[in-house]
């Protein structure tokens, strides 16, 4: 693979040193860095290679890797091209989370450092990212509880802890009220949130592996609000806890069967009324099920056709454009795009003017959904089950 793509490491390489010739990353480095990121954002195999064609036709590719790879002449590059913005939301954060002692060079790195892994991540440009696609002050609120000094890493941990442990509290009570122990694993978040930790500190149970992970808000790269990121990281540690539990751990449990004959317990989740309403309360929430209800009438009876088709009974587009409309295929695609074109114009249009959100909190609602729900092709279906079923109603 790599020699199949040598020309174009070799051309990044090239016009990287001639912008940025301070940088100077090897060539050997660039094209290592890059397979390797094309392989954790590839699905499968076969996906490999469309995910390196993406991400080598990244803007500021060459600066990102330098970045993700802590060179110093990268910082130095970014600080040069972003100091005006940098400094901006650093005084903005400061003013939300005073007396921290976070001082703007380390905050700068961290941001650096952050919007780098996003922008490899989405193929976005630096400058978007940091402007618009992280969420500031929750960032400056993890960067600084990760400080190298002691000092404001305990004060940032202090003011974090007592901002998202009440709210980590309500989510255990509402959406995890049946699993036992499940307020246990609340200070287990917190502890692994904020320092290195076990496998067994994470889960609850004993691991063969006493290697130390990182804290987990190092995982944290300004995607969204902070408070979502948290309560989604709570909810995946108290699966993982439930997976690898050799226990009992509810009345709901059910054992079912798996293809290698093994068996893992299975936890049936009360959800009143009353937590849907509450649910209902969050802005990213409502701003996605209300714009969608909206949007999905507007849609042209044969745009429905065309993602129910594809969603819900994965028919594939050639065959939607041979037997149902008899259109070329391209056509076909031309409907999917329209439509979800649509339905995003409906979700903004709805936040904009009965929520009263900016285009900033837009963005990050939804840059929070999609890193909540990767499973696109599933959330897909569901969307637009969901908006039928609401047409319907």
């Amino acid at each position: 693979m790599r020699s199949e793509y040598g020309a174009h490491f070799e051309r990044i390489h090239r016009e990287g040193g001639e912008n940025l010739p301070a940088v100077a990353i090897p060539l050997d480095a660039l094209a290592d860095t890059c397979l390797r990121l094309a392989a954790r954002r590839a699905k499968s195999v076969s996906d490999f290679g469309r995910q390196l064609k993406e991400l080598l036709r990244g803007r500021d590719l060459y600066l990102a890797v330098g970045l993700h790879l802590r060179l110093e002449a990268a910082v130095a590059a970014g600080r040069r091209q972003w100091d005006e913005s940098l400094r901006r939301v650093w005084n903005a954060s400061a003013e939300i989370y005073p007396n921290q002692g976070f001082q703007p060079e380390e905050f700068e790195r961290a941001v650096l450092f952050s919007a780098a892994e996003n922008c490899l991540r989405r193929d976005l440009p630096l400058s978007e990212t940091i402007r618009k696609r992280m969420c500031f002050p929750d960032f400056y609120l993890s960067a600084a509880a990760l400080s190298r000094d002691p000092r404001v890493a305990a004060r940032a941990a202090e003011a974090f802890t007592k901002k998202y442990f009440p709210l980590a509290q309500s989510y255990v009570e509402k959406k995890w009220s049946t699993v036992p122990q499940g307020e246990d694993r609340i200070g287990a978040l917190f502890f692994c949130a904020l320092y290195e930790h076990t496998i067994s500190e994470k889960t609850g149970n004993p691991s063969k592996d006493d290697s130390k992970r990182p804290p987990l808000l190092a995982e944290y790269h300004g995607q969204g609000p902070l408070a979502a990121w948290l309560t989604l990281t709570l909810g995946n540690m108290i699966r993982d806890s439930l997976r690898t539990s050799k226990h009992l751990v509810s009345i709901d449990e059910e054992r079912e069967a798996q293809k290698d004959g093994s068996s893992f317990p299975k936890v049936e989740l009360a959800e009143p009324e009353s937590q849907r309403e509450e649910m209902d309360k969050c802005r990213c929430v409502k701003i996605l099920r209300s714009g969608l209800r909206t949007s999905w009438k507007h849609l042209k009876p044969r745009e429905r056709l065309t993602l129910v088709l594809q969603t819900l009974m994965e028919v594939p587009p050639s065959v939607i454009a041979r037997r149902v409309f008899h259109v070329h295929e391209g056509t076909i695609t031309k409907y999917t795009t329209n439509a979800l074109r649509k339905i995003r114009d409906g979700i903004e249009k709805f936040a904009l003017s009965e929520e009263r959100m900016t285009r900033d909190e837009i963005a990050g609602c939804l840059e929070f959904m999609r890193e909540a729900f990767s499973e696109t092709e599933t959330l897909a279906g569901g969307i637009v089950s969901a908006a039928s079923a609401m047409e319907e109603n």
